[in-house]
């Protein structure tokens, strides 16, 4: 396991937590404290670990309202060229779109876009996901393959070659700590994890630096010819969000294996 290293926190972020503090309750007195009761912090840290690996810390507010998501998909497809099917595109950005009004961590609402096939769909989602992260104050990095003969859908029919869209709900809690392997395959998310980070990045930025996201729904290999044995996992990793197959980059104490259902 990677752990971020104190010399990476910048001096703004640690006068900001000073302020903070304060503002909770902490004084000089207890500073005094901490600083001569090596138990009294082992005990805060451990505790404030055990906090941060619960599946409750995800839940914070900064879910994209399902209309604004609409309204950038539509934005999105239109400025890629998409050809997206016009009836679902209307329909999803209509005022009964048939979709909750928000998200809450256990149903995140997401498009579920295919492009005619499973590498184009990556391509295209993964340049969006630049677009929303490789920006001042964040960043982001590809640490795999983009190759229909080293990543593949688990589940989805490869040959299917018709482009569609419909609404879809991410639990972004589920399968807390467990590997794809120790999951039912056929409900775990895939692209759609990347499209519930790309549609809700203020959320997912408070996140991702303490929790690892596994792709299930994907498969991949480091070879072509080799066997289809690793699981791309969203981490974070010196200051970055890495997408990759790398997991000795990931703090995995806390990963989720999130599930997806249709609406």
């Amino acid at each position: 396991m990677t752990v971020a290293r104190l010399h990476d926190v910048r001096y703004g972020d640690i006068e900001q937590l000073i302020r903070q503090l304060g503002g909770s309750g902490l004084d000089a007195r207890l500073i005094r404290r901490l600083n001569r009761d090596s138990q009294l912090r082992e005990w805060w840290i451990k505790a404030l670990r055990e906090h941060i690996s619960s599946p409750r810390t995800l839940e914070i507010e900064g879910f994209t309202p399902t209309a604004e998501v609409a309204q950038r998909l539509m934005t999105r497809s239109r400025g890629r060229a998409w050809d997206l099917p016009t009836a679902a595109l209307i329909g999803m950005t209509s005022a009964n779109f048939g979709a909750p009004a928000s998200s809450s961590v256990e149903a995140v609402v997401v498009p579920d876009i295919w492009l005619g096939n499973f590498e184009t769909t990556f391509r295209e989602l993964w340049e969006w996901f630049q677009n929303v992260y490789n920006t001042p104050g964040s960043s982001c990095d590809l640490d795999l393959a983009i190759d229909s003969e080293r990543l593949s859908p688990v589940v989805r029919d490869t040959h299917e070659t018709v482009r569609s869209l419909r609404w879809a709900v991410v639990d972004m809690t589920a399968n807390t700590g467990k590997a794809p392997g120790d999951c039912d395959l056929r409900s775990l998310a895939g692209l759609q994890v990347l499209t519930a980070a790309i549609l809700h990045p203020a959320w997912f930025k408070q996140v991702i630096t303490t929790t690892s996201f596994w792709l299930g729904g994907v498969k991949a290999r480091e070879r072509r010819s080799g066997p289809w044995t690793f699981t791309p996992m969203l981490s974070w990793h010196m200051n970055t969000i890495v997408l990759g197959i790398d997991y000795s980059v990931a703090q995995r104490h806390n990963f989720v294996a999130p599930t997806f259902r249709d609406l």
